[in-house]
């Protein structure tokens, strides 16, 4: 288990394993929240050292 901020600490984590991709569910959220809150999935995809794959 790991504690933090879920998308930082998955960053964190798939940089440490060298991870060649990750898949991430996304939830459609509307767009203030999304733009006000920001999303897991959406700092994923800008983020990751991977490729994202977001399915819905």
């Amino acid at each position: 288990m790991l504690r933090g901020d879920p998308a930082a600490e998955l960053i964190r984590y798939l940089n440490s394993k060298g991870a060649d991709a990750v898949v991430s569910g996304s939830r459609g959220l509307g767009n203030l929240r999304g733009l006000v809150i920001g999303s897991v999935s959406q700092k994923l995809s800008q983020h990751a050292p991977c490729a994202c794959i977001m399915v819905k």
